[in-house]
C-alpha cells in the first residue's frame, strides 16, 4: 500500500482495478454503477462449492507415528460443511451491500435523460451561434447560396462546392 500525502494528512492507495459493469436484471438496481461494478450474485451450488472445505486425506497416514498422525488429525479444523445458514449470510449480505448502494447512486436515469437533454440543447445552441456568426461575416447577398448549399450538404454524402465572399 503506498502512503501519499494530500494537503498535509496521508492518503493511502491500495491497488486500483479498471471495473468491469454488468447490467443488472433486477430493475429496482440498474444504471447504479456502484451495483453494476459489483460481481453478479452467485447462484446457491456456486455458493456452496465456495464454501465447503475437506481436508486432505491419504490412507497411507493409518501407517504413520503416533506424533504424525495427531498432527494429521489437526487438518480437521479447516473442514467446513455448508450449511443453509450460509446460504442465508451470504444472501443476506449481497442484498445489504446492494441495497446501501441504492441510495448512493451518483447517476439516477432521470439525471442521466435530462442530462442528455441539456448536451443535446447545448449542442444545438452551439452549431446556432456557429451559424450566425458565420453568416453575419457572409456577405447579404451570398447568404442565400450559402444557406442552400448547407441545405443540400445535409441531404446527400458528397463534399460541395460553394462560393462566397465574406465581409469586412
Amino acid at each position: 500500500m503506498k502512503i501519499e500525502r494530500y494537503c498535509g494528512g496521508p492518503v493511502f492507495r491500495g491497488s486500483q482495478r479498471k471495473a468491469k459493469y454488468t447490467p443488472s436484471k433486477n430493475p429496482m438496481y440498474r444504471h447504479n454503477a456502484f451495483i453494476e461494478a459489483l460481481p453478479p450474485a452467485m447462484e446457491t451450488t456456486e455458493v456452496m462449492e465456495r464454501i465447503v472445505r475437506s481436508p486432505a486425506y491419504d490412507k497411507s497416514e493409518r501407517l504413520l507415528s503416533d506424533t504424525d498422525r495427531l498432527e494429521a488429525v489437526q487438518r480437521i479444523a479447516s473442514f467446513v460443511d455448508p450449511m443453509p445458514i450460509h446460504l442465508e449470510l451470504y444472501r443476506r449480505f449481497s442484498r445489504l451491500i446492494r441495497n446501501g448502494y441504492l441510495a448512493r447512486n451518483p447517476i439516477k436515469a432521470e439525471r442521466i435523460c435530462s442530462l442528455a437533454r441539456l448536451l443535446v440543447s447545448a449542442a444545438n445552441v452551439a452549431w446556432e451561434n456557429a451559424a450566425s456568426s458565420l453568416l453575419e461575416r457572409i456577405l447579404p447577398a451570398d447568404r442565400e447560396v450559402v444557406i442552400a448549399a448547407l441545405a443540400q450538404l445535409c441531404l446527400q454524402k458528397q463534399p460541395i462546392t460553394c462560393e462566397y465572399r465574406l465581409g469586412s
